[in-house]
């Protein structure tokens, strides 16, 4: 199991101490007034959190999704729908987000699920080549297996580098828009992730690599004032950070 695992799982397991708590949703009915003949049909939920803390469940758990990439898009029409507005309907969505919870993580920790990395060795540098380490998430699935030697594999790598880079930055600002960060810093972050994803379709040099960098830390920096949002970038920044490292 690698690092960004082992991130991904201790975060289910936060989703789920706190979905267990979220799950205690109990309905009562209406009492109706003791001489009437007026039969109320119906109830309410009682609740044992705010609106609030089931939006950002809610939340969390589809940025989990995203931290999975495709393995993730399985589980897309599990996890949708409010949990605090489906109670209202005697709907309660909270246990069967839980047992999805507890699927994925089963999934990843026998292998099932699997957050593939693939090292392609270091190139040497030539004009039109790349020259860094290049992590690929399945690049054999995309392409059929990639031959660097071979005429056109590194049009092929590139493309396979953007992809990644990009579906990561992208990550990563869901995470930032679904938390509780204010818009001002939002705004910021988003402004740094765009121009990384820039300056990644570019001819990579050791100066773009050291911008990239750069933006990266700031953007590390400014999430640290949310302890929780800082859980769920931590692997992301990491897998950035290791592109151009």
């Amino acid at each position: 199991m690698n690092s960004s695992e082992s991130e991904i799982i201790q975060f289910i397991d936060e989703l789920i101490d706190r979905g267990e708590r979220l799950a205690k949703i109990e309905h009562r009915a209406y009492d109706n007034p003791p001489d009437s003949s007026i039969v109320m049909i119906g109830g309410y939920p009682v609740y044992p959190a705010s609106e609030d803390e089931y939006s950002q469940w809610d939340t969390d758990c589809r940025i989990l999704l995203t931290m999975l990439g495709n393995a993730g898009k399985a589980f897309e029409d599990e996890f949708a729908g409010s949990t605090y507005e489906n109670a209202k309907l005697y709907v309660s969505l909270a246990p069967k987000k839980l047992g999805n919870l507890r699927a994925i993580k089963e999934g990843l920790l026998r292998n099932r699920i699997k957050v593939t990395v693939e090292q392609q060795p270091r190139e040497t540098a030539e004009r039109g080549r790349i020259t860094r380490s290049a992590h690929i998430v399945n690049v054999h699935n995309l392409y059929g297996g990639v031959q660097l030697d071979s005429p056109g594999a590194n049009q092929h790598v590139r493309i396979s580098f953007c992809q990644e880079v990009h579906a990561e930055v992208e990550r990563l600002r869901e995470a930032v828009r679904g938390s509780d960060l204010d818009e001002f810093d939002k705004g910021e972050i988003e402004h740094n992730l765009d121009r990384i994803k820039r300056v990644a379709e570019g001819e990579q040099s050791q100066k773009s690599r050291s911008s990239i960098l750069e933006k990266l830390s700031v953007v590390e920096k400014m999430v640290t004032v949310s302890e929780r949002l800082a859980k769920i970038v931590a692997p992301l920044i990491l897998a950035l950070r290791s592109h151009f490292g």
